[in-house]
């Protein structure tokens, strides 16, 4: 994620917005880190859910998993508004296309034509 987001940086022209993209990116994934490597999830399986997070979740974790995913989306937006609306637009619609699920593509074509 983080190699991505800084690669996608340099596709700004200004160096300054280059800049603070990475910026953003590398607060984003610290963000992120710091919810994997909290105490709840440090003997995470692959299994769907883990019984040591569970087991070891409280009001007060939960609470810094919640902010700390607020603050990577709060970092992420922030990248995102570097871009040209135009081509956040056309990533957006091509992510729609071809990454949407299936069942969510349907259901938007019902929802248009009912």
């Amino acid at each position: 994620l983080k190699r991505n987001l800084t690669e996608g940086s340099y596709y700004l022209r200004d160096e300054n917005a280059s800049s603070a993209a990475r910026e953003f990116a590398r607060d984003a994934v610290e963000y992120l880190a710091s919810v994997v490597e909290f105490d709840a999830f440090d003997k995470l399986q692959k299994s769907y859910t883990s019984n040591a997070a569970q087991s070891t979740m409280n009001d007060e974790k939960l609470e810094f998993i919640i902010n700390a995913l607020d603050a990577a989306v709060g970092k992420m937006d922030g990248y995102i508004s570097l871009f040209p609306k135009e081509s956040v637009d056309e990533a957006k619609e091509l992510y729609l296309k071809y990454y949407l699920p299936v069942e969510v593509q349907l259901e938007r074509q019902n929802m248009s034509s009912g």
